[in-house]
């Protein structure tokens, strides 16, 4: 598919997925934890250390960004399907005016999104 673009994520613990014929595909591997909430329950504690990082933003920020023109599409997808995918695809909407549903993205990973602001103002300051 020339004109479709891949964001892959799967959880630390999982194979990667099997994706094939994308020539434009990024993949990530983090724990789908909330983790710049305070008020985290133990299980989130424990997947602190796989947590979502600024160099992973970083490499969301640039693979878009570096696309070439003739991609229309970018699809972000994770194994549940509306945390981790879902905190990408409203940032990249949010930052990059991409087409998206915000009411359906009502379950995106807060740290997520929130990373990929920073990430993209701390992008355009340099």
């Amino acid at each position: 598919m020339p004109t479709v673009a891949i964001i892959s994520i799967t959880a630390p613990e999982r194979p990667l997925a099997k994706i094939e014929g994308f020539e434009h595909l990024l993949r990530l591997s983090f724990a789908d934890v909330d983790h710049l909430n305070g008020d985290l329950s133990t299980r989130g504690r424990e997947k602190l250390k796989e947590a979502f990082t600024m160099q992973q933003a970083v490499a969301v920020l640039k693979f878009v960004e570096t696309l070439p023109p003739r991609i229309r599409t970018i699809v972000a997808h994770c194994e549940g399907g509306y945390s981790r995918s879902g905190a990408v695809a409203y940032a990249l909407h949010e930052l990059h005016g991409y087409s998206a549903e915000p009411e359906r993205l009502k379950d995106a990973n807060p740290s997520v999104i929130n990373m990929l602001r920073k990430a993209a103002g701390a992008h355009t300051e340099n």
